[in-house]
């Protein structure tokens, strides 16, 4: 029964140990691509976008990427996060 004890109480010292170590080593991180930096033309398109309707089926979203030169990802997240608050100033 001892040796179970033993077991359990290494496992909880290695966990706590693990937890100790410093986050943000080159090991934990996630590699993430740089944050988009959009020009005045790309954010005035994409405004006046969102004032009209504020959910661009795929189809619309794929042609304003296109033209824009934006992925699609890039225009649907810049208009869930970033348009409505700036609507909001």
């Amino acid at each position: 029964m001892s040796a179970t004890r033993l077991d359990v109480e290494s496992l909880g010292k290695a966990a706590s140990s693990r937890a100790e170590t410093p986050t943000g080593t080159s090991r934990d991180r996630k590699v993430r691509k740089p944050r988009t930096i959009f020009s005045s033309y790309q954010l005035e398109q994409l405004s006046g976008r969102f004032q009209r309707t504020q959910y661009l089926p795929l189809p619309e979203r794929a042609e304003l990427a296109s033209s824009l030169g934006l992925t699609q990802t890039q225009v649907g997240n810049t208009i869930k996060t970033c348009l409505p608050i700036a609507s909001m100033l």
